[in-house]
């Protein structure tokens, strides 16, 4: 195999691919596939979880860039529904992936703060656009985690699989119910 010019982009793109064919992200297997040697992956990531931070900077800057296009024109309900089924449906076109951006430890010193910010403030701004107050809020965006990641973990792990309630119309009914309960929760005096 003939050395390959490398990148940061590259190397990350590989990474992508190894967790996408269900292999391990290592320098070892990067260095591999890209022909070349571990060592020559350091100037461009200090460790392994460098690497590991650049990979869900990568994926989530792509999530929010087409969350951005997609959403366009739309807004309140709409625009959260489609939001959530968005998610939904980018966790479950790469499940490996997405299961290995989830599991990532969050920390003040992760590398992905630009994407994953950006991410937060379309979540944010979806769900303010449905409710007000900040506990509805709060209570959307963990709505919408919560329900996306139990999607992602129960259909690739071969649940949900019954022909007369398709996956997406059951998690679509739940998104629907979960807004409804968040507009009431919006409307309901703080104590």
């Amino acid at each position: 195999m003939s050395k390959q010019v490398l990148t940061q982009t590259r190397i990350i793109e590989c990474g992508i691919a190894l967790i996408n064919n269900g292999s391990a992200v290592s320098f070892a297997n990067i260095a591999r596939e890209l022909g070349t040697k571990s060592q020559a992956l350091y100037p461009y990531f200090a460790n392994q979880q460098a690497l590991s931070y650049a990979i869900l900077d990568q994926t989530v800057a792509s999530l929010v860039e087409r969350l951005k296009t997609d959403l366009f024109g739309k807004t309140g309900r709409e625009a959260l529904v489609e939001f959530a089924l968005i998610c939904r449906r980018v966790c479950l076109e790469h499940p490996r992936l997405s299961q290995f951006i989830v599991a990532l430890p969050r920390s003040e010193d992760a590398i992905a703060d630009e994407p994953v910010a950006a991410f937060r403030t379309l979540l944010t701004q979806s769900v303010a656009a449905v409710v007000a107050s900040e506990r509805a809020r709060l209570l959307g965006g963990r709505l919408l985690r919560d329900l996306i990641i139990g999607e992602l973990i129960n259909i690739s792990s071969g649940w949900f699989n019954n022909a007369e309630l398709p996956q997406e119309d059951s998690f679509r009914w739940m998104i629907e119910r979960g807004i409804d309960a968040l507009t009431v929760e919006d409307r309901t005096p703080t104590k």
